[in-house]
């Protein structure tokens, strides 16, 4: 095939997908079970075409747990440093993941540079996390049970 996954940064996508893919899938599953299909015959009965359906009805009711999914999928993966640390191979400038640079700063015995980049993950984590918590508060107001 001739498609070099290995120290490119398409692995590393590659594997942060793979990684991160049960974040959504937990987050979208209840949703989709418990979706009542009544809506979506609703919406058939009244002549609503199937793209109708699904960006009307139900698109709509998963769209939050889809981006909750997403989110925690990306927080997951800023700090992901043990399947990722091999198929990087820290290439500078190509293939570097953030929790490898702070392990080579440890090394180097450069504890600010670690501190500052570690601290920089830890915002935006908290940040993801507030975002979520948003979310959610946004979801159970939409839905009346807040």
């Amino acid at each position: 095939m001739g498609l070099q996954v290995a120290f490119k940064p398409l692995g590393i996508v590659i594997a942060l997908i793979f990684i991160s893919i049960p974040f959504v899938v937990r987050t979208v599953e209840p949703v989709l079970l418990e979706f009542e299909t009544s809506m979506e015959e609703a919406g058939a009965s009244l002549g609503a075409t199937r793209l109708q359906i699904f960006t009307r009805i139900i698109f709509p009711n998963v769209f939050p747990a889809l981006l909750t999914g997403f989110a925690l999928a990306f927080a997951r993966g800023v700090g992901e440093y043990g399947s990722v640390i091999f198929i990087a191979g820290n290439i500078p400038y190509v293939s570097e993941i953030v929790p490898l640079l702070i392990v080579i700063k440890l090394e180097q015995y450069d504890i600010e540079g670690a501190t500052a980049i570690a601290l920089t993950m830890l915002v935006i984590s908290f940040l993801l996390l507030f975002l979520i918590n948003l979310l959610q508060l946004w979801v159970r107001k939409r839905s009346g049970q807040l």
